[in-house]
């Protein structure tokens, strides 16, 4: 198998991210295809500044499905190839694939002597054509020509994303000289249309699409973005006539202008819908999440995809239409591209010519009408795209050339041809670009800009200078970071508009005030993300605040007036408190109905509003959260941080809520001079602290709601010193809610770091027995009783009842009880009446006790307010876990107590109140008693707990086993 160096274009599908181009996800099924193949895959996926913002010399790598990912920015090919070289120098490739044309342009001055495959997906110079048009001017043609020409000279073996385009890169070829008699007969050109992978057939399979009738709301869906071939004046037509003939029909898009390429169509669309009547039935998403895409098209009905006449539709591709294939959407389209003519025949579209927009409008109204038409036609595009269009299929091409790859029989000899200098036409591009920066930002931006291009250009030629003088000299800032591969992420089971018309349609909608706590020295870029990922959010009803210091650093100041402006633009306001006063006092905060607090880099999903108050709501909640998510400079998550289920145990045991907790407003205090001194993780167990003692119910919403931004490259020093800080000053407001509370009792350190101990002190006069209905011989009893109680400070009475008298009367210092029946609740009735104790431990005859203090602990967490049982781990002979079953087992809390179902049927403390009534007399077995006190405890509104660090042994006789005498 071969090593072979993949140069494509991010980000890929996986990584967090609102951009999802179909050259990224071109370039990811390449490189995933061939590693699945067996072959030794590195993938340089090129970043581009304009998405996402991503600085100009960022670089972080990581491992996944058997590819090694160097997610590199764009300007980093161009001005630090040394650096790009001693990589490839270290994994010695055999070959060399460029994955699109821009990638291909720079793979083309690494590729050496190597055999080199470039893809060229979609025509380069069809759509510089059609950007000129848009542009208005012809000026960057030139520059499109210049990167093409190296790459038609140079490849070995060419891939295109259409049969057409073959034919046209054969002519291309031709004039570029490469059609010569050395490679006469031989095939250079494989045309590989863009695929659909398995993935995301999988993922976008699980979408149901119930029956609908003729007069049920009908979802248009534009996805992608709003480049320089599509007509927005056509497409706006088509919607807003269908709108006029049918009252069902509604509107959504995701996506929008392109950043750094083509933003005018997508703004004269938003300009013709702000003029529509129908303006209510339009809903422009804009650019949103990838993992928000399966939303939109499970809401969807139909999917809408309009062009304009250009060569580059004729030649190229529309990788959307896969997705929608895949979703099981039929498809109305115009028909130019070659996938576009075979999705018509196959029945997946309805296609008519470009420019007319009234066909599209009649196909519209077709399948509005047709619920049984639009089902069979989408389930045709499914069928299509996986028996035709998966990339195991698409991509044998390249597969068959990887096993032995071999330059072109024609060498070196290419026919050289006139160029225009290569001065000229930098001068000319970066004309070009300062024309259109100052046409969008003002000339003020444009040469803001420029002067920060300059700089950068300056610097990386001093650097460049040093790079190759050392293996360590010019290295980028940070290393490589090897990232498992997260557990997916459940997807938003709603989409923005479907969460919005939900929330709309409460009797009183309520509001939230979103707190984005700020100490003065974060980065800028935080802050700046935590509000944009914000004023994403649809939510009609919420507040955004800034909480900071009045004395923070210039930088963090200006952007904060940026923010604000930009909140201004969207008909939001950014509210900012400065200071020490308290925020919930000020008039906007005491009005809401729940309020969150966020830290800079915590993003909450774009759902996460919706999710949170409609379970508040539904379930009558004083505090609800969900799950989290780490993640570092790769923009690759890590794995889901569950949190379990709330108890006020679990909670004084650590910080287990973290961030995305949405509090109802009356049970929330804050200490105003924490705010912007404490850091969050510190400051969010104190206000959840603070909040305990009026929490009656909380919810736990189990997707993951927020993403938090936590930077790894970090110096070790800086993150063993801010979890030192952070570890104190949990500590601290630990001890004062239990000074609060009025508990007598203590805080330690927990078994990990930044976990507690709160143990109560007991009184001397406490008074516990340990109870062992007999139902077992006299040998396991033996063993059951020989270390009850003899370890502990705490002197347990113990008392053993059966139906019957036995010879082991004698065992320890045990008592025996007879009983007046053999049911397991009789059992328990009859000791409970020979003893005085105030904790009761019920243990089964087959549990071997340890010789250490297991009982201190069950007494000290029972005696905690609001407890009704305390369960420990049961292990059986070989170390497998008896209980609690996996099933329950919740492991986000590591070794501190966390609440259960029910208590142990095992082995588990009650409070004797919680144990006494004849109704428990009829449970026959443990697990039934179990039940019923459970239920009872519930009631009483106690929460069983489970305590993994104290650790009891079952030991069965011969034929016994929990499932049979512990009824489990």
């Amino acid at each position: 198998m071969a090593r072979i160096a993949v140069f494509g274009l991010g980000p890929m599908r996986w990584e967090q991210s609102t951009r999802l181009f179909a050259l990224a996800l071109r370039s990811w099924h390449f490189a995933r295809t061939l590693a699945r193949a067996g072959h030794e895959v590195l993938l340089f996926s090129i970043r581009g500044h304009a998405y996402e913002g991503w600085p100009s010399d960022k670089r972080s790598q990581v491992v996944r499905d058997g590819v090694s990912v160097w997610s590199i920015s764009e300007h980093l090919c161009h001005e630090r190839p040394e650096w790009i070289r001693r990589e490839l120098a270290r994994f010695r490739p055999d070959c060399v694939v460029g994955v699109n044309r821009d990638p291909a342009a720079v793979a083309v001055n690494f590729a050496g002597a190597l055999p080199f495959w470039a893809d060229i997906n979609g025509d380069p110079m069809a759509e510089a054509q059609a950007k000129a048009r848009t542009l208005g001017h012809d000026d960057d043609i030139s520059e499109w020509h210049r990167k093409f020409l190296p790459v038609l000279r140079r490849a070995d073996h060419f891939s295109t994303c259409s049969r057409a385009q073959r034919l046209a890169l054969i002519g291309q070829l031709g004039m570029a000289g490469r059609l010569t008699a050395g490679n006469d007969g031989v095939e250079l050109i494989t045309a590989i249309p863009n695929s659909v992978d398995d993935e995301e057939l999988e993922l976008l399979g699980g979408i149901e699409r119930p029956p609908r009738s003729a007069k049920d709301r009908f979802v248009v869906l534009s996805s992608g973005g709003f480049n320089t071939w599509i007509d927005p004046v056509v497409m706006f037509q088509a919607v807003d006539r269908a709108m006029a003939e049918h009252p069902a029909i509604h509107f959504v898009s995701t996506g929008g202008g392109i950043p750094g390429h083509h933003l005018d169509s997508y703004a004269r669309f938003e300009e013709l819908v702000a003029h529509s009547r129908f303006r209510e039935r339009y809903e422009l998403a804009g650019w949103v999440q990838t993992s928000e895409l399966y939303g939109f098209y499970k809401e969807a009905n139909v999917a809408l995809l309009v062009d304009r006449f250009t060569y580059e539709g004729v030649l190229g591709a529309r990788t959307r239409m896969l997705d929608w294939l895949a979703a099981e959407l039929p498809i109305v389209c115009t028909r130019l591209s070659e996938i576009s003519q075979e999705l018509e025949a196959c029945g997946a579209a309805l296609a008519s010519s470009p420019g007319s927009p009234q066909p599209l409008t009649n196909a519209l109204l077709t399948l509005a009408a047709s619920p049984r038409e639009c089902l069979e036609r989408g389930r045709a595009g499914r069928r299509y795209a996986e028996t035709q269009l998966t990339a195991q299929v698409q991509l044998e091409p390249l597969l068959h050339w990887a096993r032995n790859p071999a330059r072109a029989p024609d060498g070196e000899r290419r026919a050289r041809l006139q160029d225009v200098p290569a001065p000229v036409h930098e001068v000319r591009k970066h004309v070009s670009l300062f024309r259109e920066e100052a046409r969008h930002h003002g000339l003020g931006g444009a040469l803001k800009k420029t002067g920060e291009f300059a700089a950068r250009k300056v610097r990386h030629g001093v650097q460049r200078a040093f790079d190759g003088i050392g293996a360590n000299d010019g290295s980028l800032p940070g290393e490589a970071i090897e990232t498992p591969r997260a557990e997916p992420v459940a997807l938003p089971k709603r989409s923005l508009f479907d969460w919005r018309r939900q929330v709309a349609a409460m009797k009183a909608p309520p509001s939230v005030a979103v707190v984005l706590c700020v100490r003065g020295d974060e980065e800028a870029d935080y802050v700046d993300w935590s509000l944009e990922q914000l004023l994403r959010q649809y939510y009609p009803h919420w507040r955004a605040v800034v909480v900071a210091p009045s004395t923070r650093s210039p930088a963090l100041s200006a952007r904060l007036g940026e923010i604000a402006e930009r909140y201004r633009a969207h008909g939001r306001e950014l509210l900012l408190l400065e200071g020490a006063a308290d925020p919930l006092a000020h008039p906007v905060l005491a009005r809401c109905s729940y309020v969150s607090l966020l830290a800079p880099g915590d993003l909450l999903r774009v759902d996460a509003l919706a999710e949170l108050v409609v379970a508040a709501e539904q379930g009558r909640a004083d505090l609800v959260y969900g799950d989290e998510q780490e993640v570092d400079e790769s923009n690759s998550p890590r794995p889901v941080q569950t949190k379990g289920d709330y108890s006020q145990a679990t909670l004084l045991h650590g910080n287990f809520l973290g961030r995305g907790v949405l509090y109802r407003r009356a049970v929330l205090s804050l200490d105003e001079t924490r705010l912007t001194t404490f850091p969050f993780q510190a400051l969010s167990y104190d206000v959840a602290l603070r909040a305990m003692p009026k929490v009656e119910r909380a919810l736990r919403v189990p997707v993951v709601l927020t993403t938090i931004h936590v930077p790894s490259l970090r110096p070790e020093a800086q993150r063993v010193l801010a979890e030192q800080e952070c570890a104190r000053l949990e500590e601290q407001v630990l001890t004062e809610a239990v000074w609060r509370g009025g508990w007598n009792a203590q805080v330690t350190r927990g078994p990990r770091p930044r976990t507690f101990n709160v143990r109560p002190r007991l009184d001397e006069a406490t008074r516990v027995a340990v109870i062992v209905p007999d139902v077992s011989t006299d040998e396991a009893l033996e063993r059951c009783l020989r270390a009850a109680g003899a370890s502990s400070p705490l002197r347990p009475e113990v008392v053993v009842t059966a139906a019957r008298q036995a010879n082991g009367s004698s065992i320890g210092r045990a008592r025996w009880v007879v009983a007046d029946g053999d049911a397991y609740g009789s059992l328990v009735q009859a000791a409970l009446r020979t003893c005085t104790a105030d904790y009761v431990v019920l243990v089964h005859p087959e549990i071997e006790l340890p010789p250490l203090d297991w009982l201190t602990p069950l007494v000290e967490h029972a005696a905690m307010p609001a407890v009704g049982a305390v369960s420990p781990r049961v292990l059986a002979a070989d170390g497998s876990v008896i209980w609690p079953g996996a099933e329950v087992l919740q492991p986000a809390a590591g070794h501190g107590p966390r609440p259960m179902a029910q208590p142990a049927p095992l082995a588990a403390l009650f409070p004797r109140s919680l144990l006494e009534g004849r109704r428990l007399r009829r449970a026959e077995t443990p697990d039934a008693f179990s039940r019923m006190v459970g239920r009872r405890a519930a009631k009483r509104g106690l929460t069983h707990l489970y305590l993994p660090s104290v650790t009891l042994y079952w030991q069965p006789q011969v034929g016994s086993g929990p499932q049979r005498d512990a009824g489990h």
